[in-house]
């Protein structure tokens, strides 16, 4: 073989061999970007109807022994009975309202000791931390929530006694029961010691149980059946009991759960988009609960505490828990937790999204040149020497090397079929 036509075919190999680089084109994903004119601006107002250090006191049916309609119920609780349970009416007046002189100011409050009588006279209050669990009970499950409640103005009891809502005393009945659970337990009392409130509607040995003999809401039976009529629909539990037991437990169960989502202390904040807000608890989104808009419109919060901006809004507020208050009782008397709102109001942010920048594209590559053709002459071939010993030539050996690789692959390609 000649040397210039050992020279064609390495060439004539290595070029129809060429190594391929493979790579990816694919633009890399890139995150919306933004530039805020106008950060949004958080502001909160408390909304305590109480000065600083007030004393209050408690109001109470002295000729049934109950607070007001549709915020207890009389039984028993994990098996111990003659239990009044749920919310209490607490009234300030004159110097112990931020309304001043000649007003009254009223909320709804719990218990925080077990088996302590109630306080009938006057309290000394002052600012307090409890578990946020049960201030966010006792702030939920408040006067708002039982309708008809003036928050200031009237008569020391005039507004107590009207437009009721005898329904709701379950609730808070649940809500004192878990509140005993989270503040009084933890200090000494045994209301759930050795009871599980999940079993509250599976065991009839556990949570509300009605007692015999006993009306278990005489105070809906004298105020609101003979002479109120503001119910706000049907009687739920009209001689019937166990109905309203059953309610209550019930209510342990979800509003346990939703105390413990729902704790605070809550948070605001802008959503990555800026399309809206997000508000978020000690342990999760605060899902559920009514934002208001500038335009008076309203929409309440996803399962990720999401609620979009509507169009032409430019404001929105919400109330979240807020202060919270410890009335000190007497020797004999129990001591009494306040919880109160605070109104969040969130301005809504100027922002413009920054285009994405345009992508540089990629270069045309230059394509391999084209190889020679090889000249073929007329020269004649030289000599060919038998492939022995040293007498072989650099040119031979790489033939010998070349053709042992393609035997080699064939070899494989042979074995592998």
């Amino acid at each position: 073989m000649s040397r210039k036509l050992v020279s064609t075919f390495l060439a004539v190999l290595l070029t129809a061999t060429p190594l391929v680089l493979l790579t990816s084109n694919a633009p890399e994903a890139q995150a919306q970007t933004y530039n805020v004119i106008n950060a949004s601006v958080v502001t909160t107002t408390d909304l305590t109807p109480f000065t600083a250090n007030p004393t209050l006191q408690n109001f109470w049916d002295f000729l049934n022994g109950v607070s007001i309609a549709g915020t207890t119920v009389l039984g028993c609780l994990n098996g111990e009975c003659d239990m009044n349970v749920g919310a209490l009416a607490i009234v300030g007046q004159d110097g112990d309202c931020k309304t001043g002189n000649g007003t009254f100011c009223r909320v709804l409050g719990y218990c925080v000791q077990a088996d302590i009588p109630s306080n009938i006279l006057q309290s000394p209050y002052g600012a307090f931390t409890f578990d946020a669990k049960a201030t966010y009970l006792a702030w939920k499950y408040s006067a708002d929530y039982h309708g008809g409640i003036a928050a200031s103005g009237g008569e020391f009891n005039s507004d107590f006694l009207t437009a009721m809502n005898g329904n709701t005393a379950p609730v808070f009945a649940a809500a004192q029961a878990l509140i005993w659970k989270w503040v009084s337990d933890p200090n000494g009392s045994s209301v759930w010691d050795g009871f599980n409130t999940s079993e509250a509607v599976s065991d009839a040995g556990t949570g509300f149980t009605p007692q015999e003999n006993v009306n278990p809401d005489p105070n809906v039976d004298v105020w609101l059946l003979a002479i109120g009529d503001n119910l706000g629909g049907a009687y739920l539990y009209a001689d019937d009991p166990d109905a309203l037991m059953a309610a209550a437990n019930q209510a342990i169960l979800s509003l346990e759960a939703e105390a413990t989502d729902k704790q605070g202390p809550w948070t605001v904040a802008d959503s990555a988009d800026y399309s809206g807000i997000v508000i978020t608890g000690a342990v999760g989104p605060i899902y559920g609960e009514t934002v208001t808009f500038s335009d008076s419109s309203t929409a309440v919060t996803d399962l990720n505490g999401y609620v979009a901006w509507p169009n032409g809004a430019t404001s929105l507020s919400f109330e979240a828990p807020g202060a919270t208050y410890l009335g000190v009782g007497n020797d004999d008397s129990q001591d009494i937790m306040l919880a109160f709102g605070q109104t969040v109001n969130v301005t809504k942010p100027e922002v413009e999204v920054i285009p994405d920048p345009t992508p540089t594209p990629a270069p045309t590559p230059t394509p391999d040149p084209t190889p020679e053709t090889p000249n073929v002459t007329d020269e004649e071939p030289e000599e060919e020497l038998p492939f022995v010993g040293s007498s072989s030539t650099q040119m031979q050996v790489a033939v010998v090397l070349i053709l042992m690789g393609l035997g080699i692959t064939v070899t494989v390609a042979v074995i592998r079929r």
